[in-house]
């Protein structure tokens, strides 16, 4: 949903950028850590 997008990106302090071709899926900079961001861990 649009509103847990906005969460994700302000918790992890970046923009997502859809993947077109994989529906549902999203990339980051490869600098931006995420392993210990609470969205990760609760793997949404």
């Amino acid at each position: 949903s649009e509103t847990l997008l906005a969460d994700v990106e302000a918790e992890l302090g970046c923009k997502l950028e859809n993947i077109n071709w994989l529906p549902g899926f999203f990339a980051i900079a490869s600098q931006i850590q995420i392993a210990r961001s609470k969205v990760y861990c609760e793997g949404k």
